[in-house]
């Protein structure tokens, strides 16, 4: 046993740190609940920096191209095992975007950095280009007619042996341990802190896990075995003596958006002199942030739960937002789930001892790597808190809630998003306290016009609708001002009867009518223009020789109500399900 070392529950950015010492050193924490430090010991330090990136190559690294790779080996035993002679124009796609990602990693400085590290002589540039051309030469002889059978799959058979070899060059212990972490280093590592040890574009030490050890953990041993009772300064975070220097005293600035450059914004500081210092042991701490957030791999993305009534809730809730996000995603598939909708479904709102309240008052911060490094603070409202309880805990289909039915809906190249995920937008109104009115008129719209860059249905839309009624009404209860007069059955009775004209257009050979309307009552919805709303519709109802409903009518002045139920209306218009799928 060593000198036991304390870290005490603080703000969001101690609190992550440590959630990512507990994370990296498989600290079991359901012993100590109800505590609000962790303790560990010195000898915890021994080989940290091994665990350090074995634990990000276990939660991300199958997320890589590099497990892409290796996971191809089972794919090309059974092609050599198999009969070559049906290899088929499937088999030979996968084939070409396995080169392709092979050229692709190899071409990458990841590669090129850790490559020197490996203990093998096997030349992968050469069997690579080997292997191309094999491809090359049996890509024309499957274009021939007449081509010679046994000389394409000969060559089809040397090829695969080739790859193979690749593919063991990269199955090595010693690549395991290097290349995903590397890829790691860049892809999530810098997400939370930059520009020192392996991170800083000067180094030069191609042993990144030697260089963590070095700048990380070999100053907190040291810190340990010098006495400080004569030095002066504290530390800011927790308060033990330190003096200035290298490998005494550190600055914040490491850590993305905190803290600043102290060599070249001097005048940042008091009098010019900084005296934000931390201490060894909390530079090690903070170096553990990015273990303790729960990032997307794939967008940049990232979210940490600041729940702070004790560490082993702390844990326990960031715990099941990481293994939401990360559950079946990978290179291949790209199919990480969104921060917002993991930790939605990470609180379980349908146990015994659930509350409508288990949010409320929560810190959320968010982390979004594609604006600047930039963190986003929130604290949930009790109102959030409650609909997302009536969301989860509310049926929608066979097996869906009104939050799951949305985890695959997204549109296109929509505000320079490649796929602009709903479901983020609703949880980030909902926690905001935000309305879904203009998210509604959006996703209407872009259904009204046609639009091919969509990834949701009718079905997406009426679970919006949904939440927004429940979002009013949890409104309405908050503000005293009485409950809604309207409920579900009238969304769903306005929708049948959208539906309903929509139909009757069609009946009339005019299919295009129906979103002509569609989009002229759109534009009255968002200028809060109800009479001219009412005009449009008279004259469909007129046309079509039908009775309005009474409700247009009644709700007139009730400007929430009026516009549930229109939007309800026009998500009828527009629907291409011939049947009521909320049936």
């Amino acid at each position: 046993m060593g000198e036991k070392i304390k870290f005490s529950k603080g703000s969001w950015l101690e609190n992550a740190g440590i959630v990512g010492i507990i994370r990296i050193l498989g600290i079991d924490t359901d012993d100590d609940n109800g505590k609000n430090e962790l303790v560990i010991d010195s000898s915890d330090l021994t080989n940290f920096s091994e665990k350090y990136f074995k634990y990000f190559v276990t939660k991300y690294g199958g997320c890589t191209k590099y497990h892409d790779i290796i996971s191809f080996r089972g794919q090309i035993d059974d092609w050599i095992s198999g009969n070559l002679e049906k290899f088929d124009e499937k088999d030979k796609k996968k084939l070409e975007n396995l080169l392709n990602k092979i050229k692709q990693f190899v071409d990458s400085k990841s590669y090129e950095k850790v490559k020197e590290l490996i203990n093998s002589k096997f030349d992968v540039e050469n069997a690579l280009k080997k292997c191309r051309n094999y491809y090359r030469e049996y890509n024309k002889l499957c274009k021939v007619e007449d081509n010679d059978n046994k000389k394409s799959t000969s060559i089809l058979e040397m090829m695969l042996k080739e790859i193979g070899n690749i593919i063991d060059y990269f199955d090595r212990d010693d690549s395991h341990k290097y290349f995903p972490a590397k890829i790691i280093c860049y892809k999530i590592i810098s997400m939370g802190w930059n520009n020192v040890a392996f991170l800083n574009k000067n180094s030069k030490e191609k042993d990144f896990i030697k260089e963590y050890n070095d700048y990380f953990i070999n100053p907190v041993v040291e810190y340990f075995n010098s006495n400080h009772d004569k030095d002066k300064y504290l530390c800011s975070t927790c308060g033990r003596r330190i003096k200035k220097g290298k490998r005494c005293s550190y600055s914040y600035s490491f850590i993305n958006g905190m803290g600043y450059d102290v060599e070249k914004k001097k005048s940042n500081s008091w009098n010019y002199v900084n005296d934000l210092l931390i201490c060894p042991i909390c530079n090690f701490m903070y170096s553990a942030i990015p273990a303790g957030f729960n990032y997307n791999y794939f967008d940049g993305k990232g979210i940490f739960i600041n729940y702070t009534r004790n560490l082993n809730e702390l844990v326990k809730r960031n715990d099941a937002i990481l293994t939401k996000m990360i559950s079946d995603s990978g290179e291949a598939n790209r199919n990480a789930k969104s921060p917002y909708a993991a930790f939605v479904n990470s609180f379980n709102f349908k146990s015994i001892e659930s509350s409508k309240y288990n949010l409320a008052n929560i810190q959320v911060i968010n982390f979004d790597n594609s604006k600047g490094c930039k963190y986003i603070f929130t604290t949930v409202p009790k109102l959030a808190s409650a609909v997302l309880y009536d969301c989860i805990n509310k049926s929608f289909g066979t097996d869906d809630n009104l939050i799951s039915v949305l985890e695959n809906a997204w549109i296109k190249d929509y505000r320079g998003i490649d796929r602009y995920k709903i479901l983020d937008d609703v949880v980030k109104r909902i926690i905001n306290s935000a309305n879904m009115d203009s998210l509604i008129y959006t996703i209407e719209l872009l259904k009204a016009t046609d639009s091919n860059d969509l990834n949701y249905n009718d079905f997406c839309i009426s679970a919006i609708l949904n939440i927004n009624y429940l979002y009013y009404k949890e409104l309405n209860k908050e503000g005293g001002l009485g409950c809604m007069t309207i409920d579900e059955k009238d969304l769903k009775k306005f929708r049948r009867e959208g539906i309903i004209i929509r139909d009757a257009y069609r009946s009339k050979y005019n299919e295009n009518k129906a979103k002509g309307l569609a989009y002229r009552l759109l534009q009255n919805l968002k200028a809060n223009n109800q009479q001219e709303f009412l005009n449009n519709i008279l004259n469909s109802y007129l046309y079509l020789d039908r009775i309005i409903p009474s409700e247009f009518i009644s709700k007139q002045g009730q400007d929430i109500e009026f516009n549930q139920l229109g939007y309800a209306f026009v998500a009828g218009l527009i629907s291409d399900s011939k049947d009521n799928v909320e049936k």
